[in-house]
């Protein structure tokens, strides 16, 4: 399972722009499933 930590702008927005993290809108349950099987694609 996926590890959730919470951050600050600053730090979320360096991770998004190294690829190390994705943003994720989680008022949309099929946000999360689609990225998944992106990643799964790859």
């Amino acid at each position: 399972m996926d590890q959730f930590e919470c951050i600050n702008v600053a730090d979320a927005h360096q991770k998004l722009l190294e690829k190390e993290a994705v943003l994720v809108d989680i008022r949309d349950p099929q946000s999360f499933a689609w990225d998944m099987r992106c990643r799964l694609s790859i």
